[in-house]
């Protein structure tokens, strides 16, 4: 198979931080990377996804007295909502999302995934003998893992988070990537809804995405690392302030271009109606 030119479907983009609620981590994201989240649960999701966006979906979960659970969900491979270009789409003209879960949630949670898009996809840059882009199945799986390190009635909670995924590599510019930090909450006992994380995650760009680079003149490191620091407290009962520092190491994986470090403040608005 020959080459396609640059650039390859996709991109590389910026390192991104959504900060979760306080019953959560904060956790360092990306926004078009290859394993995509469990979406149906509260919890931080997987590292390394493409980016997540309503769509037409179905889920079934069993679960057990041993706190074991499994479910599954498919979604239509193609997202969208009313009010976009085209509406909500409810064809499946692009396939369907798939995604299985199981796990264990007890005191922590530990749980395994596995997603597979059904439809082939082009592949960053291998051809077929006719010149089209080669097509190829996307998947791949991700481990999540939460465990309390303090007792549950600790004044200073404190509790460690994993997530790691991996990927097919060659439909996806990043083969895998992996995110792990501390979570204090609350932390400081006056203030229940404080929370400080501290959090590293690192993403690793696929050979594929390389071996275009290479071709293009412009080659890629293997992995960008992100460093992060976020506190989170709700101020008042209707906001939640969020101030995140970011330091990001070779951005994009570009050999050319500096660390960068990014500064974030993030304010969550919410009101509830008054009951009758």
């Amino acid at each position: 198979m020959s080459s396609r030119p640059w650039p390859p479907t996709g991109s590389i983009c910026a390192s991104a931080s959504r900060i979760s609620a306080a019953s959560s981590p904060p956790s360092t994201r990306r926004a078009c990377c290859s394993i995509p989240p469990s979406a149906w649960r509260r919890s931080s999701p997987p590292p390394a996804r493409p980016p997540i966006r309503p769509r037409p979906s179905a889920r079934a979960c069993a679960s057990t007295p041993a706190n074991t659970y499994a479910q599954v969900a498919a979604a239509n491979a193609r997202a969208g909502v009313p009010g976009d270009d085209g509406g909500a789409d409810l064809s499946f003209d692009d396939g369907a999302f798939l995604i299985a879960e199981a796990g264990w949630t007890g005191r922590g949670k530990v749980a395994a995934g596995y997603w597979r898009l059904t439809r082939r996809q082009d592949d960053l840059v291998a051809l077929d003998s006719a010149g089209d882009p080669a097509r190829r199945v996307a998947q791949g799986g991700y481990l999540l893992v939460d465990q309390p390190l303090t007792p549950d009635d600790a004044a200073h909670g404190l509790s460690a988070f994993l997530r790691a995924g991996v990927s097919e590599g060659r439909t996806t510019p990043f083969r895998a990537s992996w995110q792990a930090g501390v979570l204090a909450q609350p932390l400081f006992p006056s203030r229940p809804d404080s929370s400080l994380t501290v959090a590293v995650a690192q993403a690793r760009t696929s050979a594929a995405l390389r071996e275009a680079a290479v071709g293009a003149g412009a080659p890629l490191g293997r992995e960008e690392t992100v460093f992060e620091l976020a506190y989170s407290d709700q101020v008042t009962p209707w906001l939640r302030v969020q101030p995140d520092v970011q330091y990001v190491r070779r951005p994009g994986a570009d050999r050319a271009v500096d660390d960068a470090l990014v500064l974030a403040l993030r304010f969550n608005v919410g009101f509830t109606s008054p009951r009758p």
